[in-house]
């Protein structure tokens, strides 16, 4: 067993987002490492397929991280979990191929609620009830994906960068630590089984969820004490190009 698993092991973390793609990955693994999970998704199900023994450690809520009152009562409905929770991956927002149409102020509103405001919320509501010394992860996108026509999109990824440096000065005196991965793109593919825990593919191609899912934990964890307030670039280097 490594590092990484003998500390999940037992651990309670909660997880939004995990209706597919990077979410569905990081709950994957979580519970591969034999950890308790509080996973969020809009549907408050999962279809994807886990063992009964996992099932079993992972308790599902129907949330939608934009709207506040949603995480304020989903916040009500754990209150006994409150101090046991060892840390958050908060998952969150939409993405709409590039268009002229999205550099719109109502977009920009749009994938500010979204993107933005789904992790404030997130962050905002279960940080207090987060063990001293936990830990939060925010997940938010590589600079390097950001072409024209791309405004609305931009903007609300940008602003979680500072809401990850906000957070982590706010609650660095409870000895709690938030930062944030930058993906590039990511593949929308399930390939979990082929590639845990680590037959990663080579530099070239799209990054796989569970390589970022694999940084998620790592930040979570003990290994990476000395790292708070950063904002972590994971695109295989594709602004070196």
């Amino acid at each position: 067993m490594g590092i990484l698993e003998e500390y999940f092991k037992g651990k309670t973390f909660i997880i939004s987002g995990v209706g597919k793609g990077q979410g569905l990955a990081t709950l994957r693994l979580f519970s591969s490492m034999d950890a308790y999970v509080i996973a969020l998704s809009r549907s408050g199900s999962l279809d994807a397929e886990f063992s009964q023994k996992e099932r079993e450690r992972i308790k599902f809520f129907k949330v939608d991280a934009s709207s506040e009152q949603d995480v304020k009562v989903f916040a009500q409905k754990i209150s006994d979990y409150k101090n046991k929770i060892d840390g958050i991956v908060s998952n969150a927002g939409i993405w709409e191929p590039a268009d002229e149409k999205l550099s719109s102020p109502e977009n920009v509103v749009k994938f500010f609620k979204s993107n933005t405001m789904s992790q404030y919320n997130m962050l905002y509501h279960i940080l207090p009830m987060i063990r001293e010394k936990g830990s939060a992860v925010v997940i938010g996108a590589s600079r390097n994906l950001f072409r024209g026509n791309q405004s609305a999109y931009t903007v609300s990824k940008f602003a979680l960068e500072e809401v990850t440096r906000s957070f982590a000065s706010e609650y660095s005196h409870k000895g709690m630590r938030v930062n944030s991965i930058l993906p590039g793109g990511v593949s929308k593919d399930d390939n979990f089984g082929k590639i845990y825990p680590f037959n990663f593919p080579e530099k070239d191609g799209t990054v796989e969820a569970l390589q970022i899912a694999y940084i998620s934990a790592f930040l979570l964890s003990p290994l990476s004490s000395a790292i708070n307030g950063q904002c972590i670039t994971a695109d295989k280097g594709m602004g070196l190009e």
